[in-house]
């Protein structure tokens, strides 16, 4: 399925791609001033109904082929290009599978297993479309290179990170890898820039200015229209690299209506809370009532 999107669903996908599933509750980011940041408020008219054809301008669906070699079990990451689909089911196949733009299974790219070239549970991968290379994040910390048809160059190891939530992506010929967390995995910076070793070539975001947080699912750093943007949720900025530096561009204002992170991190403490909140998107809210179970109206907090 590919979409062409007009430029506001930019918004609607940072609310329902991005999951936060963190634990690191270290918010010592320095004291700042954000006058300078255009500020969205995330809730303030989310009780208006929009149409589908108000933020896409259209959809077009493509069959991906089935068969004994391509059984999907479930998707965790798609990528496009202008030949290829690629599909990660992480869990339940353990593959990648790469078809072309007419959805026709082409191959598997790498194994499951323990030895060269062959991962034992998938993380992340992403394309270089300047090279034709294939990067595959393995979670014992190795990355594995392989060509467009899905042969293996080359691997190596990083040796930093959370390797469960490191996650990897390929910009101007470049790679950069979001480390996951810091202080329990000897990283200095959230995001790194990867020389050919699978070292720290550039660091960006010290952590102790801006905190970084596990995730499980999406990852918060992507390209649009060209531009390399990293998504800090649990701050809630959006920033955009501006002559090899990030820069904040957006400051987006939850209005403290997301879970507090201690009740999210503690069982105990989410199971006797848990009434109190509903979710919009994929983001949880305060209920109406913080002391009886409530169903506000459409999950939202009536202000």
């Amino acid at each position: 399925m590919k979409l062409n999107f007009s430029p506001c669903v930019f918004f609607v996908v940072i609310q329902t791609v991005l999951l936060f599933i963190g634990c690191n509750s270290n918010n010592s980011r320095n004291n700042k001033s954000y006058f300078d940041i255009t500020k969205i408020k995330v809730f303030e008219n989310v009780l208006e109904s929009v149409l589908s054809s108000e933020i896409i301008d259209d959809v077009e669906y493509i069959t991906l082929e089935s068969d004994s070699n391509s059984i999907i079990g479930k998707i965790d990451k798609f990528l496009l290009t202008d030949s290829y689909i690629y599909v990660m089911d992480a869990e339940q196949s353990k593959r990648i599978f790469q078809f072309d733009s007419n959805g026709s299974f082409i191959r598997v790219i790498g194994n499951y297993g323990k030895g060269p070239g062959e991962y034992q549970k998938l993380v992340d991968f992403t394309i270089c479309e300047l090279t034709n290379r294939i990067f595959v994040l393995d979670i014992n910390r190795k990355l594995i290179i392989y060509d467009l048809h899905g042969d293996l160059l080359s691997e190596m190891r990083i040796n930093q990170g959370d390797p469960l939530s490191s996650r990897i992506l390929s910009y101007n010929n470049e790679l950069y890898l979001y480390t996951g967390r810091g202080g329990n995995y000897s990283s200095v910076y959230s995001l790194v820039q990867l020389d050919s070793e699978g070292n720290q070539n550039i660091g960006y975001l010290k952590f102790e200015n801006y905190p970084n947080h596990s995730i499980s699912i999406a990852s918060p750093i992507y390209v649009i229209n060209g531009n390399l943007k990293m998504f800090d949720l649990f701050e809630g900025v959006l920033l955009t690299m501006e002559q090899d530096q990030f820069k904040e561009e957006f400051l987006f204002d939850f209005t403290n209506r997301t879970i507090p992170v201690d009740v999210l991190c503690s069982f105990d403490k989410y199971i006797n809370n848990i009434h109190n909140y509903s979710m919009a998107g994929q983001y949880f809210v305060e209920g109406l009532d913080k002391t009886e179970h409530s169903h506000p109206k459409n999950g939202l907090v009536e202000v």
